[in-house]
């Protein structure tokens, strides 16, 4: 698509070339295509893919190598190991639910699937923070191994959120966000204090390659 529309930019400039206030405002154009088709193969790219195994099913994420290499990396190390194997290391337990109208799309709630990634070799890397957070995508928050998967849009966050992969199947993540919690109040908070929707049974997860039979479907034994 990016392709397309650079070749018909370039088509405009030679008929603009008489014109120069035309043909600047059209080499602008192109430069920006240009700079958007630098990210959008981190968006696309094929990726190796790794699975989350749920009680509720399988999540499967496709891991943008490009967009943040060494966070993805210690992500394939964990899966290449069928990490994850304590039901606290690895789990779910926030599930603030996509907005309905007519609330405030930016929040709260604030629209994201919320779990940690404990078993991680090490801290992941600030990295993959250039783009900004949209559905779908996968997030590590800064500082730690907790991350999220994105329900919805987030520009209000900008490029603050490391951006290392893409969901590509819904039907858990949805049944995850559909169950019951509880409404959490930092009781710290003096002013302006978010609740939080906190899971009353966390939802723990298997990490593996996709491929990898050993896990079977969702019918395995985490050890405490």
């Amino acid at each position: 698509m990016l392709g397309a529309l650079l070749l018909l930019l370039l088509l405009a400039l030679q008929t603009a070339a008489a014109d120069p206030s035309a043909r600047a405002s059209l080499k602008a154009a192109a430069r920006g295509l240009v700079a958007a088709a630098a990210i959008t193969p981190t968006l696309t790219e094929p990726g190796r893919t790794v699975v989350l195994h749920t009680q509720f099913g399988q999540i499967r994420i496709r891991l943008l190598e490009q967009l943040a290499p060494r966070i993805t990396a210690l992500v394939w190390d964990l899966a290449v190991k069928r990490g994850c194997q304590g039901a606290y290391s690895c789990a779910f337990y926030r599930n603030e639910a996509r907005p309905q109208p007519p609330a405030n799309p930016l929040g709260p709630p604030y629209a994201l699937l919320q779990g940690r990634l404990h078993d991680l070799a090490e801290d992941p890397p600030y990295e993959g923070a250039s783009i900004e957070v949209r559905r779908g995508h996968v997030c590590f928050i800064p500082g730690g191994k907790d991350f999220f998967i994105a329900l919805g849009d987030h520009p209000e966050w900008g490029t603050s959120h490391p951006v290392w992969g893409i969901v590509d199947q819904w039907a858990a993540v949805d049944a995850i966000v559909s169950q019951q919690h509880n409404t959490w109040v930092d009781p710290g908070c003096k002013r302006d204090c978010i609740p939080l929707r906190i899971l009353q049974v966390e939802v723990p997860f298997k990490l593996a390659t996709e491929g990898d039979h050993t896990l079977g479907s969702s019918r395995w034994v985490l050890h405490s």
